[in-house]
């Protein structure tokens, strides 16, 4: 399984041209060139106590995509993260988000953008948020222009996991579907939060009524 993992982390190491490393049997690491073109370590996988280390941002890190990577477009850098999470979910069930990788700064001249968080390509922005009564959540997330509805489970353990994203509609176009696949994670906190904050409002009022 180890070797598995090297080889999903090379690929990816190459398909974006970032350098990978292996420092000994259960220690990689994925380096990207910093402003004095020099490769620096990003992110690290302990493969023996399946632990991730992320270095820093780009700024941390003294990168700056905006200036060694001007192939690194706002889309590309989705898909990249994409590709990322979706191995990342298989070796510990954790995700990065864009925005942890990618300074703001360094996102704003990269998007030519005036704010990085307001840009829901850099941080997710979930426009409407609904409670069903049978303990699920309609939600509505904004890609660029585009509406995209989805259902979030928050208890049904005949039908699947506690507090996780059932599906998205109409995610059909592999750019749609880097995009959500790169945000997953941090939709799911987002209406995990939403829901223990709802619990607990429920209970005080219960508190109340005794």
């Amino acid at each position: 399984m180890e070797e598995d993992y090297k080889k999903q982390f090379k690929d990816i190491c190459k398909k974006y041209n970032f350098k990978y490393r292996e420092y000994s049997e259960n220690k990689i690491a994925l380096c990207a060139k910093n402003t004095d073109r020099q490769w620096r370590d990003w992110i690290e996988l302990d493969l023996k106590n399946k632990d991730i280390t992320l270095i820093g941002n780009t700024d941390h890190c003294n990168f700056w995509f905006c200036n060694t990577r001007k192939d690194m477009t706002p889309n590309k850098i989705i898909e990249f993260v994409s590709d990322l999470n979706t191995m990342l979910r298989k070796f510990n069930n954790s995700y990065i988000a864009v925005r942890t990788l990618i300074d703001p700064e360094d996102w704003q001249e990269i998007a030519q953008v005036q704010d990085a968080y307001e840009d829901n390509r850099y941080k997710i922005q979930i426009e409407e948020i609904e409670f069903t009564s049978d303990n699920y959540i309609y939600f509505s997330v904004l890609k660029e222009k585009t509406m995209f509805n989805g259902l979030f489970r928050i208890h049904d353990p005949i039908n699947g996991d506690d507090m996780t994203i059932v599906s998205i509609s109409d995610c059909v176009k592999k750019e749609d579907q880097d995009f959500f696949n790169a945000h997953w994670g941090e939709i799911e906190n987002e209406l995990c939060e939403c829901a223990k904050e709802k619990q607990i409002i429920k209970e005080e009022k219960e508190e109340e009524t005794l």
